[in-house]
Parts: structure tokens; sequence; C-alpha cells
């Protein structure tokens, strides 16, 4: 059984647990990261997220992120930037409260791996 990261949010604002739960919405399933109607189904979600660059296809990769890692892909994708290390990873999961480290991986994860 999956556990939800969404009933740990005590230190997050709102955005942020309104990005999570779009994300972990079944209903939301993004192939590719370049979809014409991703910007329309972002906007009419219940939590109107808009967006403010277009998104990049990585279905055409090109040699620039030859050997790059997902947070390098990420990066330079999505202009934002994301820790992978491995002690996130293994990290104590069971804990009620998860750190923020904890909840961008699990996000990073379901989404772009």
């Amino acid at each position: 059984m999956r556990r939800s990261p969404v009933p740990h949010f005590s230190a997050f604002s709102g955005q942020y647990i309104s990005l999570l739960i779009f994300l972990l919405d079944s209903a939301c399933k993004f192939t590719r990261f370049l979809n014409k109607e991703h910007r329309s189904k972002l906007l009419s979600s219940e939590h109107h997220l808009e967006m403010y660059i277009d998104p990049t296809d990585l279905g055409f990769i090109d040699a620039e992120f030859d050997n790059c890692s997902v947070e390098g892909m990420i990066e330079k994708c999505l202009a934002y930037k994301v820790d992978l290390r491995e002690e996130i990873k293994t990290s104590d999961w069971s804990v009620q409260t998860l750190s923020d480290d904890q909840i961008l991986y699990a996000c990073v994860e379901v989404n772009c791996v």
C-alpha cells in the first residue's frame, strides 16, 4: 500500500498543498511534458494553477541532456532546482510529518521519473 504524503503538510503553505494535491489526483494524466491541453487542464482544475512558461517535451531531448541527471533535466527544462540526494531517498519515511525535502523528493519521483 502506498502512503500518500498529503496528510503530512503541517509546515507547508496553501500553494504547496494545492500543487501536491493536484499532482496526486489520479484523474490527471500527463504522459509527456509537452501537451497543448496542459495549460487549460491546470487552469480548469479545482486549484486553478497557471503555467507561466510553456512545458518542455522531454521526448525530444537533445545532446545537451546526454548523461544529465534527473535534477539537471528538471533545472534546465523547468528552471526549478531540486535535490534528490540518496540520504533523502533512504531517510525515515514512517514519521508522522515528512520534511520539505522528502515531500519534494516524492513529488519528483511520482511525476518525473
